[in-house]
């Protein structure tokens, strides 16, 4: 496994100031560690809506492990193992790389269908940063380890 990995968190705050990516990933000692209000909130709700998302499929298999290698591990497991019709945070490493989770994946006939689940005030067609690294077809996905 490489020793240095990029998330989609990590791709966002170098597009919002490259200087603090570098910071946060090369001397964590220097960057914030207490998080803000509005991120605590953000970060509440970000959880119930997983949750709700959750009781749509009551059955998938759940990625819990917070290590990056652990969470690959366990997505090859339940990949590999064909019993898996839904898996939620399913983690993949890119060739160069980058390291993402899937919110959503549910098997279909030839593949996985991938699903980003968002939280909005209003519906928008307006096309995001986010939109490249979360709408990749399976065949596209990164092969893991």
């Amino acid at each position: 496994m490489a020793d240095f990995y990029l998330t989609k968190s990590d791709f966002l705050d170098y597009r919002l100031c490259p200087s603090y990516c570098w910071v946060k990933k090369n001397r964590p000692d220097l960057s914030r560690q207490l998080f803000t209000l509005a991120e605590q909130r953000r970060f509440y709700w970000g959880q119930q809506l997983d949750r709700l998302a959750q009781k749509l499929y009551p059955d998938a298999t759940t990625i819990g492990a917070v290590k990056i290698d652990q969470a690959l591990l366990d997505t090859q497991q339940a990949l590999s193992d064909g019993t898996a019709q839904v898996i939620f945070q399913a983690a993949v490493l890119g060739p160069q790389g980058f390291f993402a989770r899937a919110d959503i994946l549910i098997k279909e006939t030839h593949g996985w269908h991938l699903i980003e689940v968002k939280s909005a005030h209003a519906t928008s067609t307006q096309t995001t940063t986010q939109t490249p690294l979360s709408s990749a077809p399976p065949s596209r996905l990164p092969e893991l380890p």
